[in-house]
């Protein structure tokens, strides 16, 4: 399907749905969210739906009933308690022409930096997979004699076929590959500080993209203290390592105690096994304190060595 071009419904053909009966594509979620402005509800809340929601018709039950244009107009239906909405049906069995239908749809509307950014990784996702599955399907139907006699150049081919995929989400987009993919690297670092952790590092960094420029948010990325983030990370680490240690040594005690009601019987497997357990432990418990300390004190000369 070409991404520049619209969703074919049957507009000849309205049908009216319970907004409870649809759900919103998980691509769409994890794109724009599920927030609907203020002013966007209180329209609908006046006028109602004039526009009808766009939803697929499919075979498939993962892509039957989603809504494919409309996302908003759905939700907010869901949230007034609207019992019907006015809905195009549009027949569809392709998971991937469903998702460039719906990436497509929102390029029309007014998207932040950081959300064209993660357009374009799905959308080159989307392309290249269906470049492979062209290609795997052209080599199925050659002779054998034929794909035996080709060159294996297939991580190469697929280096060149994610590139050229990243060129088509790019133009479809109206950017530059290099700036959407510098973009999406900003992205990804503010991803990782909020994995981390650092909540409202990541939020300056997307706010400084979407907001002044995609250099500044890289500038403001490599200087936010990645390898602090990164021993802080190592720590809490520790700490949940810590945390199934002591689950482990409950589970370990009840174990022991049980081999030790044993030994009354002068069972040596039992015998043998509580010493065992307990010479585990032991060890656990060293390795978790150099650790630990090892951390600490990585840390401490990191922070030394960046306050010089």
């Amino acid at each position: 399907m070409d991404v520049n071009s619209e969703p074919i419904p049957d507009k000849n053909n309205v049908v009216f749905r319970s907004p409870g009966d649809l759900k919103n594509h998980l691509l769409g979620i994890k794109l724009f969210g599920e927030l609907v402005e203020t002013q966007f509800r209180e329209s609908i809340a006046q006028n109602g739906i004039i526009t009808p929601v766009t939803i697929c018709k499919s075979k498939n039950p993962h892509l039957n009933d989603v809504v494919i244009c409309g996302r908003r107009r759905r939700m907010v239906a869901v949230m007034l308690g609207i019992v019907t909405i006015p809905c195009y049906e549009f027949t569809c069995d392709d998971p991937h022409e469903i998702e460039l239908m719906l990436i497509h749809d929102n390029t029309r509307n007014e998207i932040t930096v950081e959300q064209k950014a993660r357009m374009f990784e799905e959308m080159r996702r989307i392309k290249s997979a269906i470049a492979d599955l062209r290609r795997k399907s052209t080599l199925k139907n050659q002779a054998p004699l034929e794909r035996a006699n080709l060159p294996t150049r297939e991580n190469s081919e697929e280096n060149s076929q994610f590139g050229r995929a990243g060129d088509q989400a790019a133009r479809a987009l109206g950017s530059s590959r290099r700036g959407l993919e510098t973009a999406l690297k900003v992205v990804h670092d503010a991803d990782n500080l909020r994995r981390s952790g650092n909540v409202d590092q990541a939020d300056k960094i997307i706010e400084t993209l979407n907001t002044k420029s995609v250099a500044a948010a890289k500038r403001q990325a490599s200087g936010c203290g990645t390898r602090d983030v990164g021993v802080d990370h190592i720590g809490s680490l520790v700490e949940g390592l810590k945390k199934k240690f002591r689950r482990l040594k409950e589970e370990m005690v009840s174990v022991m105690k049980a081999c030790d009601e044993n030994s009354h019987s002068k069972n040596p497997l039992s015998e043998n096994s509580y010493r065992a357990m307990e010479s585990m432990m032991r060890s656990l418990s060293e390795l978790l304190e150099r650790v630990e300390a090892k951390v600490t004190e990585i840390a401490k000369r990191w922070r030394q060595l960046k306050d010089r």
